[in-house]
């Protein structure tokens, strides 16, 4: 992290020589995202190990690869699954199987807010192009999402994201809709990964008049 995204002085060129603070240590710990991760762990008992990532300078390999700028792509097995089983299994998220990173998120943190906020605002005065992507769901896991209370935080996660967009007069792209964009079942790897042409369509629907921008 750069200094100059740093916030309250939490990080800097000498953040060696500070005190250690509670807001410090607690910056390394998450009650919430160990829920999260125990709900989704205790989901796929009885699954295989762990997934073995290797480092790879290109995307040629069938198992799954590390980039060398931090993203990773899934096995080809994983990624040319067929459709029939990636909306089966898009059907029992959040039904018979946890919802990775929603079961116990359920209000938006002020703390963070205001954080994300001051990032974007930071990037401004930087004349950063800034556009913020909101990727669709599976169309079987939105469903879900609008269905079900505990999930419905996603949509005021997105109402939450427009609002500052138009605020700051930033492009914002895509929707946690797939309908928005029309991405049909075909396009998606599992329950909220889209594929290339999804992806491809939010941008070109975002640079047209009305659809799929800000």
């Amino acid at each position: 992290v750069k200094p100059s995204f740093a916030y309250d002085n939490d990080i800097s060129d000498s953040a060696g020589d500070k005190p250690l603070t509670w807001r410090g240590i607690r910056a390394l710990f998450s009650l919430r995202y160990f829920v999260d991760s125990f709900h989704t762990w205790w989901s796929r008992k009885g699954a295989q190990g762990a997934i073995t990532f290797s480092l790879a300078e290109d995307d040629r390999s069938n198992a799954p690869v590390f980039r060398p700028d931090g993203t990773y792509k899934h096995s080809r097995k994983v990624r040319e699954r067929p459709a029939v089983e990636i909306n089966a299994a898009a059907k029992r998220v959040g039904r018979g199987k946890a919802f990775w990173g929603l079961e116990n998120f359920s209000v938006l943190d002020s703390a963070v807010k205001i954080e994300f906020e001051e990032l974007l605002d930071k990037l401004r005065t930087m004349a950063a192009d800034t556009v913020l992507f909101l990727p669709p769901y599976h169309p079987a896991a939105y469903q879900t999402i609008t269905e079900r209370d505990k999930y419905r935080i996603v949509l005021e996660v997105e109402r939450y994201l427009r609002l500052v967009a138009h605020r700051r007069s930033l492009k914002i792209v895509g929707s946690y809709d797939p309908a928005r964009m029309r991405c049909i079942e075909a396009e998606f790897v599992d329950h909220h990964h889209p594929r290339r042409s999804c992806v491809e369509r939010a941008f070109r629907l975002a640079s047209e008049k009305g659809e799929g921008g800000n």
